[in-house]
């Protein structure tokens, strides 16, 4: 799978994962890559994703596996069984957005370009 290095803020990411491995993958959606990529520019959105998946299917790596990205937020009732409360998701999730917004309907080169690099975090 091709996936195009553009990086993000040193400010929008922790180097490492603090003695922490991910277990889960969280999958956002941004409307459009430009404001994904406005965000991850900025130092002051704190914000970031390890992967973006984009029109045609293209995947960019804005944070490397290696390193913590700023993805997810407050957890509020959590509902999954291996998260502990009062934990930082970020430590323990790889960020996957896609470049499709709340109203927009995913095309097959996103679905299927997301669902192989999540198939790949998960071998």
């Amino acid at each position: 799978m091709l996936k195009q290095w553009i990086g993000c803020r040193v400010d929008n990411f922790t180097h490492s994962w603090r003695g922490n491995k991910p277990l889960a993958v969280v999958i956002h959606g941004y409307s459009g890559m430009e404001t994904a990529q406005v965000l991850f520019a900025n130092p002051r959105s704190s914000e970031s994703c390890h992967y973006l998946v984009a029109a045609g299917g293209r995947i960019h790596q804005h944070a490397d596996e290696a390193d913590t990205a700023y993805h997810a937020g407050l957890v509020i009732n959590p509902a999954w069984v291996l998260y502990r409360r009062g934990f930082n998701p970020n430590l323990m999730t790889i960020g996957v957005a896609t470049a499709v917004g709340p109203d927009e309907n995913w095309s097959e080169e996103i679905y299927d370009a997301t669902a192989e690099l999540i198939w790949e975090k998960a071998a």
